[in-house]
């Protein structure tokens, strides 16, 4: 009998979620443009038929990683509470402080600086989780590629790298720009507020995504499909931003 509970467990994480991020950066593009002519619809650009790519290779990765995992026995949890999510009185006092502390300093900060100090933070991210073990560095890698792989039709979009456009430039602030979007339309900010807002989401996420990574699979898992959904959608609306 079909098992999906051992058939979701045996999923490789790190290569799917990296694939699907990767995909959906390069398939934006022309999801945009089939949402504007019909006519375009079921055509692929350059940038497209990578994205398609990528999709297919992921798909053969992780069925060959799940085939060679097919004969390994599923070790059974601990106890009835082993993977749930607990919050302490603590974990809600240091998320608050943290909070309040990013969005205390972030606005001292002119925008290059903050898109400096997040790709500081993300790499430090990296080097920390390569530090904590294997398992915690490939959930931290996972979460930072479905944070900002969906923005790469910003890397291939720049003619050359940045120095005509400046898109580069500012891809990490890409998964707080559905942040930023949403307080505009609810508060009306606009202008800088908005993107102070946008780089104080960015920092929070990888703040998170550093903690969920260090508390286990199942909360990284999770986190990344939070994310993933998030940034895709940013990912969209920058792209119909640029083009409008």
């Amino acid at each position: 009998m079909f098992g999906w509970s051992r058939f979701f467990r045996g999923l490789p994480l790190f290569p799917l979620v990296t694939g699907m991020s990767l995909a959906i950066g390069c398939l934006v593009p022309t999801v945009y443009e089939w949402t504007q002519a019909s006519g375009a619809r079921g055509q692929l650009d350059a940038l497209g038929t990578w994205g398609v790519a990528i999709l297919l290779i992921t798909a053969a990765v992780c069925g060959l990683v799940m085939r060679l995992r097919r004969n390994e026995t599923l070790q059974p949890a601990a106890s009835p509470l082993a993977g749930r999510f607990q919050f302490g009185i603590r974990d809600v006092l240091v998320a608050t402080t943290v909070i309040a502390a990013v969005l205390a300093v972030v606005p001292r900060f002119a925008v290059p600086a903050g898109i400096g100090l997040v790709v500081a933070l993300a790499i430090g991210m990296l080097i920390w989780a390569c530090c904590a073990g294997p398992a915690i560095a490939l959930r931290t890698a996972g979460i930072l590629a479905s944070l900002f792989f969906p923005f790469v039709w910003m890397i291939a979009y720049n003619v050359p790298f940045g120095r005509t456009s400046g898109l580069v430039s500012h891809l990490p602030l890409g998964p707080g720009v559905l942040f930023g979007v949403i307080m505009d339309v609810l508060a009306g900010i606009a202008g800088d507020t908005e993107v102070t807002v946008a780089l104080s989401a960015v920092i929070l996420q990888l703040a998170a995504g550093a903690w969920l990574a260090r508390r286990g699979p199942k909360a990284a898992a999770i986190y990344m499909a939070l994310v993933l959904a998030s940034s895709s959608l940013g990912s969209l609306i920058l792209h119909a931003l640029y083009r409008a």
